[in-house]
């Protein structure tokens, strides 16, 4: 309204307060038949484009779109229905030169088992005194049933009082897993592959061995405990030339509600670091313990513009946002960060 107000004041050369009352109102009118006018034209382009929108969602399919396969009508599935599809030259099966990994003979079987009739199956007349010969031959691997074995130890003490047994490593209280069970049970959940609760049922199934989710929980705090020094050499190694990175948001359930995290990698060569935070600040990012010190070429994964020829056809992108990942005020990134570059 003031911008209006402005125009119309400097086209007719005058002050607004050398205006009357009269001409100020009508002023205000003229004022307010445009702005209506103007919501009637926008108006007017909303309907239009909600329209044209409408149609163009209408032909949208997982042909022509990126929306799933499974949202598709049953026109778009029929239609999909009808298309050739598109035959692979190659044939079937293994390809040429692919080594295959199926089951192989082995001339020492661990276990013979021999299987000779008792009886005939059509007349009943017993077998079992006459010769025969070998049929068929078929060698079956499998692992002998699962039983879990307790083991009683007894720490046996002297009558010298400064002399005693030494307790073997993973001995504790009055009942314990021992080193097979937790090497088993570990690596499940230490992976990723499967929930506490889940790898806990695992191990009673396969294993005869009915762990408690407490204990399957405290393997995964055992393990980090010993991988302390680990993470610290693995960040030493990731001081590569270039450095790949990529982040992405998963929810984790924590409690009653799923918790928004920012799950980070970073990859140099065949190196792989996984860190997760709440937030995408840079205090975030340099707790990592990564970039701050780092010197070399940051990529973003998925952008394969400079790899192969280098430092030189790398995009610099967002310098501003580098600046500040660097804690860097001035104008110009450091000579230390001089080759630090952020592909977004």
């Amino acid at each position: 309204m003031q911008g209006s107000w402005e125009i119309v004041v400097v086209s007719a050369r005058v002050r607004p307060q050398e205006l009357s009352r009269d001409e100020l109102l009508a002023a205000l009118g003229e004022l307010r038949a445009a702005v209506a006018e103007r919501d009637a034209v926008i108006a007017a382009l909303l309907a239009e484009v909600e329209q044209q929108g409408g149609k163009r969602r209408a032909g949208m399919d997982s042909s022509n779109s990126s929306m799933p396969p499974g949202s598709d009508g049953s026109a778009a599935r029929a239609k999909r229905a009808k298309q050739p599809k598109k035959r692979s030259p190659r044939p079937r099966g293994g390809q040429a030169g692919h080594e295959g990994h199926a089951l192989a003979w082995r001339s020492d079987p661990d276990q013979i088992t021999i299987i000779a009739p008792d009886a005939c199956a059509g007349c009943g007349s017993t077998l079992a005194d006459l010769a025969g010969k070998v049929l068929a031959r078929v060698q079956m691997f499998d692992t002998p049933p699962m039983k879990l074995q307790v083991t009683k130890y007894q720490m046996v003490k002297v009558a010298r009082p400064v002399c005693r047994a030494a307790t073997p490593a993973g001995l504790a209280g009055p009942c314990c897993y021992g080193p097979n069970i937790r090497a088993a049970t570990a690596p499940p959940v230490c992976t990723g592959h499967m929930s506490i609760s889940s790898a806990a049922d695992l191990m009673g199934v396969l294993l005869d061995a009915p762990v408690s989710t407490g204990f399957t929980g405290g393997l995964v705090n055992r393990v980090a405990s010993r991988l302390t020094t680990f993470e610290t050499a693995l960040k030493n190694a990731l001081r590569a030339a270039v450095l790949h990175h990529d982040e992405t948001p998963a929810r984790v359930a924590a409690g009653d509600e799923d918790r928004l995290l920012y799950v980070y990698t970073v990859r140099a060569d065949r190196l792989m670091w996984f860190g997760a935070t709440g937030n995408r600040g840079h205090d975030a990012l340099d707790g990592f313990g990564i970039l701050p010190f780092y010197g070399g070429t940051l990529v973003r994964e998925g952008d394969t513009t400079g790899h192969a020829e280098g430092v030189r056809s790398v995009r610099a992108i967002r310098t501003e946002s580098l600046w500040n990942a660097v804690g860097k005020k001035s104008r110009k990134p450091s000579r230390r960060h001089h080759g630090l570059i952020n592909i977004w």
